[in-house]
C-alpha cells in the first residue's frame, strides 16, 4: 500500500505527508489547540524536540490543507529495539517493536472541525504505518475524551488498557491489528458510564473486556465494553500483547 501523498476529498480537504519545513507551524498549531482546550487530562502540550522527531526516520507527520492553509496534523512513531516509547514502556519485548507504530499526536483548527477530518487523519497515519509493517496501531488518549476516543474506535481500534503516563493522568490504551487474525467470537457487551472510576475500568480491562463503543444518549455520555472467546494465534508478537498484564500500569 503506497504512503498517501496527497488524498484530496470533495470538500477541499488535502492531506499529505509533511517535510521538516513543517516543524514550526506544527508546533504553533498544537499548542494553539492545547492553550484553547488547557486540560491535561485531554491534550497536552509539546516541545519542539517532541514534535521534530515525527519528521526523521523513525516517523511520520501528515498534515490537512483547507484551501491551501494547513489547519490539522497526524503523526506516528516507528519504535526500535533502543527505542523508550510507549509499547517499550508497556513492556513489549525488543524484539516485537517492530511490529508497531506509535500514533503521536493530532490536533485539527476549530474552523476546521465537523469534517471528520480526525478520522481521516487516523486512517492515513495507519497507512502510512502499513508501509514500513507496523501492523499493531497504538495510541493512548484520556478516557473522558469522548470525541477522540470515539474517533479511534470508529477506525476499529479498542481500549485494551489503562495507562498512567509519567505526569500522573491516565492514558487509554488504543489499539488495533491490522494483519489477519482468526475470526473472534463476541461473548458479552456491557455498557458503563463515562466517568467510573479507575478500579471500575482496570478490573473490566483484567476480565478480558475492551472498549468498543463511546456513544451519548439522554442519559449522558457511556462506555461500551465487548469481550471475546479465548482465540490461538501462534505470532510471537500477537502472543505477548495477548498476554500483556498492563491493564493498570
Amino acid at each position: 500500500m503506497p504512503i498517501p501523498e496527497t488524498s484530496i476529498s470533495s470538500d477541499d480537504i488535502t492531506i499529505r505527508r509533511l517535510g521538516p519545513d513543517f516543524l514550526e507551524p506544527v508546533f504553533q498549531m498544537h499548542n494553539c489547540v492545547y492553550e484553547e482546550i488547557h486540560c491535561n487530562d485531554l491534550y497536552r502540550a509539546r516541545d519542539h524536540d517532541h514534535i521534530a522527531d515525527v519528521f526523521d526516520e523513525d516517523g511520520m507527520c501528515f498534515g490537512a490543507f483547507l484551501a491551501g492553509r494547513l489547519v490539522g496534523y497526524s503523526s506516528v512513531r516507528f519504535p526500535y529495539e533502543d527505542s523508550e516509547g510507549l509499547a517499550a514502556q508497556l513492556g513489549f519485548a525488543p524484539s516485537h517493536l517492530r511490529y508497531i507504530g506509535e500514533c503521536d499526536a493530532s490536533c485539527v483548527l476549530p474552523e476546521a472541525r465537523g469534517r471528520r477530518l480526525q478520522e481521516r487523519l487516523i486512517e492515513v497515519r495507519a497507512r502510512g504505518s502499513l508501509t514500513r509493517g507496523r501492523v499493531l496501531g497504538m495510541a493512548i488518549v484520556g478516557p473522558a475524551n469522548v470525541y477522540s476516543l470515539r474517533n479511534f474506535l470508529q477506525y476499529g481500534m479498542r481500549g485494551v488498557a489503562l495507562y498512567r503516563i509519567p505526569s500522573g493522568e491516565d492514558r487509554m490504551v488504543m489499539a488495533r491489528d491490522h494483519s489477519e487474525l482468526l475470526t473472534r467470537t463476541e461473548t458479552k457487551r456491557e455498557r458503563r458510564p463515562v466517568g467510573i472510576s479507575r478500579d471500575e475500568i482496570v478490573a473490566i480491562l483484567k476480565s478480558g473486556g475492551q472498549l468498543d463503543r463511546v456513544f451519548q444518549d439522554r442519559d449522558g455520555w457511556s462506555y461500551e465494553f465487548v469481550w471475546f472467546a479465548d482465540v490461538t494465534d501462534e505470532r510471537s508478537w500477537v502472543k505477548a500483547f495477548n498476554a500483556k498484564d498492563f491493564f493498570g500500569v
